[in-house]
């Protein structure tokens, strides 16, 4: 994914990974920048308070487009609260899981959070 002009768009080589294509090779990277924030390196946000979370969504594929279209809409408000956030996701089709990695601060992700919470019943 990548920012133009304040807005988050998915890139060709995302919607490949989150149809399965080079997916062990991003479940890697996942899970390497996921270590690296829980050993206090290289972290992509800032402020004194910071979260990183793992959602695991068991759902098909319709239903993981929809969790990361809420993801999404909530990273591209104009929102003061978000401050540096990121999230990455993939899709697992043999599992029929999504994950989503979200950065941020705890506000934020929270928010982010309980709209997945509110979308997906």
């Amino acid at each position: 994914m990548n920012c133009v002009r304040g807005e988050w768009r998915i890139r060709k080589e995302d919607a490949e990974v989150f149809i399965g294509g080079r997916l062990e090779a991003y479940k890697a990277e996942a899970m390497d920048v996921v270590k690296a924030f829980v050993d206090g390196k290289d972290s992509e946000v800032d402020g004194k308070l910071q979260v990183c979370t793992v959602l695991d969504c068991y759902v098909g594929n319709e239903e993981a487009l929809r969790i990361s279209e809420v993801i999404m809409r909530h990273m591209n408000q104009d929102d003061p609260t978000r401050g540096r956030a990121k999230f990455q996701y993939y899709f697992d089709n043999k599992e029929k899981k999504g994950r989503y990695i979200l950065w941020g601060n705890p506000a934020f992700v929270g928010k982010v959070l309980a709209a997945v919470g509110e979308a997906v019943r």
